[in-house]
């Protein structure tokens, strides 16, 4: 009974600070989510967060992970090509 309620349920999936604009947007759409940003005084520091079934949020959690994994890949290799210089 309780599995069956957690199903129906909406969950919240807190996005970290600093996560582009455009990878929550993809996120949001790909997933059919909600951003929320919920403004209770006695939380702690304001925060958004994706709104789903707990099972969708999973999945757009991976997701989001996998491009900002992308993403950190492309800076680095970009980042590196930079610092190495050829001597001479």
């Amino acid at each position: 009974m309780a599995e069956e309620n957690e199903k129906e349920k909406d969950f919240d999936l807190k996005i970290p600070p600093g996560t582009p604009e455009d990878i929550i947007a993809a996120t949001i759409e790909k997933f059919n989510l909600k951003l929320v940003y919920p403004t209770e005084p006695q939380k702690s520091p304001y925060y958004l967060a994706l709104r789903g079934k707990k099972e969708i949020l999973i999945q757009a959690h991976d997701y989001m992970r996998d491009l900002l994994e992308k993403r950190v890949k492309k800076f680095e290799e970009e980042a590196g090509d930079k610092r190495i210089k050829k001597r001479g």
